[in-house]
């Protein structure tokens, strides 16, 4: 008895934001999770002899199904990373692990060492920290919006994040939970001018994934803006912050150099083995022009719109944000186009906005997403390549 009160006790000091962060997240996951289990165990695992790129059996990392749904395609290179370190070794497909940024990755790695990089503690380990990061981002983007804004449309942002059509994202053994909080408190302190700050987050945020360089660039519009273009700003001691995406895509360049010989050898790696380049549009077998190419694009394509109707609100550099975050990755491939939307947040405050300002749209819109993310994570739990 005394133990459920003080839990309850220590529940209630919680900030009501967060409490309500954690209700959604245990009970989103909770379904998830015996979704995507139950589906793997009903109908298999995707599996496509005209592509060895697929997985030909459910992959099993940790013996336990559960835990193994929420390690998916990219899941397996980060794991590698995490039990190895890099090795620069191409496999037969010409793909190489230097293609993936390593703030997540060898984060895991420190945590993992006391147990000597054990597959399964390096499974949980990476997920406590994908699913805590995502938590942390869910809570200041709520702030974030409920200081620019009002208390209930941050509860309608949280709510559509939870409910994006690859939300689950965010707590599978991959970079997006840790990005997406790096991410949201870059612009947090951007908003507060807290500069310093921003420079702080912004070297790991572009060791986290390649489109952070591009949202550095977003962010040293915003402090131009911030300073109404004064170009003298930039001879002051804040502007220092300038060196913290600078000095991360430095560290990233010089690991290239040390594992290939070639300082930008990522970038030889991704068109070689990934087929990815900018205007190649690697895709399905047709290109853009298939039933499945036209799927990838139609879900970054109607959130450039849902941000355009709202960006006079939301203000016209998060506009520019969602603009960089999905045109850039969107001009090198389709593949991977959904689950990149995912992290643009002011999709979510749009949403937010046109909610709290058509009610009678709430529950057919909620209703939307929630089917559209469980018809996802089903294809995503079986491995389906259009979920990459």
């Amino acid at each position: 008895m005394r133990l459920k009160e003080t839990a309850k006790r220590y529940w209630l000091r919680l900030p009501s934001s967060l409490r309500l962060i954690l209700v959604y997240w245990l009970v989103t996951r909770l379904i998830f999770t015996i979704l995507g289990t139950a589906s793997i165990f009903l109908i298999g695992h995707y599996s496509d002899p005209a592509h060895q790129v697929v997985f030909k059996h459910i992959p099993r990392f940790t013996g336990l199904p559960f835990i193994d749904m929420w390690l998916q395609w990219d899941s397996d290179w980060y794991l590698h990373i995490a039990k190895y370190g890099y090795t620069g070794v191409y496999n037969l497909r010409h793909e190489v692990d230097i293609v993936f940024l390593p703030l997540f990755p060898y984060l895991i790695r420190l945590l993992t060492w006391p147990f000597h990089f054990a597959t399964t503690a390096v499974a949980l380990i990476g997920l406590a920290v994908a699913n805590l990061s995502f938590i942390g981002g869910a809570y200041y983007l709520h702030r974030l919006v409920g200081q620019k804004f009002s208390r209930r449309v941050a509860k309608y942002t949280i709510l559509a994040l939870f409910l994006s059509p690859m939300g689950f994202v965010f707590s599978a053994f991959l970079t997006e939970g840790l990005f997406f909080l790096l991410l949201v408190l870059a612009f947090y302190w951007a908003e507060a001018r807290q500069w310093w700050r921003v420079g702080l987050i912004s070297l790991p945020l572009v060791l986290a994934r390649p489109i952070g360089i591009a949202c550095a660039a977003v962010l040293a519009v915003f402090y131009l803006v911030q300073s109404r273009t004064n170009w003298r700003q930039l001879l002051k001691p804040q502007s220092l912050w300038l060196l913290g995406p600078l000095l991360g895509a430095a560290i990233f360049i010089w690991i290239n150099d040390h594992i290939t010989g070639q300082p930008l050898g990522f970038l030889h790696s991704e068109g070689s083995g990934w087929h990815r380049g900018f205007l190649h549009l690697a895709g399905p077998s047709g290109g853009l022009w298939t039933l499945q190419g036209l799927y990838l694009v139609a879900f970054p394509l109607l959130a450039l719109i849902l941000v355009g109707l709202a960006a006079r609100r939301i203000g016209w550099i998060y506009y520019l944000l969602a603009l960089a975050m999905i045109i850039v990755p969107g001009s090198t491939g389709l593949y991977g186009l959904i689950r990149y939307t995912s992290l643009v947040f002011p999709i979510y405050i749009a949403l937010a906005l046109i909610i709290d300002k058509y009610r009678r749209w709430y529950e057919p819109i909620i209703m939307t997403l929630l089917i559209v993310e469980s018809v996802h994570l089903v294809w995503w739990s079986l491995g389906m390549p259009i979920m990459q």
